[in-house]
């Protein structure tokens, strides 16, 4: 049964399904907590979620095609 946000208590855990084609990368559901209700700084009626886990680590970067390798082993990055 669904209910609105705004009806569930701040704490209130939600699950919420993924899609079949991103499962293999986040699982079936992911769990979300109610953090808070209408808090200051935000919309009026606003509700905070806040992941329960950790959804995905992910690592990145990008080409530098003007920092060259001639002296990365004494300078760094």
């Amino acid at each position: 049964m669904s209910k609105a946000l705004s009806s569930l208590a701040v704490g209130t855990k939600i699950e919420v399904p993924v899609l079949s084609a991103y499962q293999s990368r986040f699982g079936a559901k992911i769990v979300f907590k109610i953090a808070d209700k209408n808090h200051s700084g935000y919309p009026a009626n606003s509700v905070t979620l806040i992941a329960e886990k950790i959804i995905q680590l992910m690592c990145s970067d990008a080409k530098e095609p003007s920092n060259s390798n001639s002296d990365r082993k004494n300078y760094g990055n």
